[in-house]
């Protein structure tokens, strides 16, 4: 399902909190650079300086908790499409006709929820060794060859380089792909909504057959 709300809406405006507090606290220190040495200066500037570090510390307690919960859905997800093949397996017996296409459409459903899950989770987690040895050549080799990477695994590769890199172009880009994965969250979330109210149509429908 691809992202095409971003086509017919403006991207998002809103902004953490602390990215907020982060803004004022550094344009505070950048007006502070005219004002005089004086010993009560000096002291505002280091309050302020502190002010900074402590939301710096709480974004950086914000990513971690992103990435363990990131890890939890991925093992959660690992599960479900076991699952899934168990599901898929069982289901190749050949029923009667009526049976069959049921069958088949469940086949079709596990095969979609199979597709979204890997899409979310991205690939089975590595060891953050060779995960930053790959940082730098993965984000190369995607543009080069055009890889299709989806905004989850794009924010993933971002955040756990954060505190790597410095330059405020690979900052700026990684606050674009949240307000993308933020787009594209919504939009499989919209879908999803109405694919199960379908399923719940079907099988209310199927209850009542079965009932007469």
């Amino acid at each position: 399902m691809a992202a095409t709300r971003s086509n017919s809406f403006p991207r998002s405006s809103r902004q953490h909190p602390l990215a907020t507090e982060v803004n004022e606290h550094l344009n505070k220190l950048r007006a502070s650079k005219e004002a005089s040495t004086s010993s009560a200066s000096i002291s505002h500037k280091l309050n302020g300086f502190q002010d900074l570090k402590i939301d710096v510390v709480e974004i950086v307690s914000e990513v971690r908790k992103y990435i363990s919960s990131r890890k939890v859905a991925k093992k959660t997800i690992h599960k479900a499409l076991g699952n899934l093949k168990v599901i898929q397996r069982k289901n190749r017996v050949s029923p009667p006709e009526t049976v069959s296409m049921l069958k088949e459409i469940e086949a079709v459903t596990c095969s979609m929820f199979e597709d979204l899950l890997s899409l979310i989770s991205g690939p089975k987690p590595r060891s953050w060794l060779s995960v930053s040895k790959l940082l730098h050549q993965r984000r190369i080799a995607c543009e080069d060859a055009g890889r299709n990477v989806n905004e989850f695994e794009k924010v993933d590769v971002a955040l756990k380089s954060f505190g790597i890199t410095k330059s405020e172009i690979i900052n700026l880009e990684m606050q674009n792909q949240l307000k993308d994965l933020e787009l594209f969250i919504q939009d499989l979330e919209d879908g999803l909504e109405c694919l199960f109210r379908c399923m719940i149509k079907a099988r209310v429908s199927l209850l009542n057959i079965l009932t007469l």
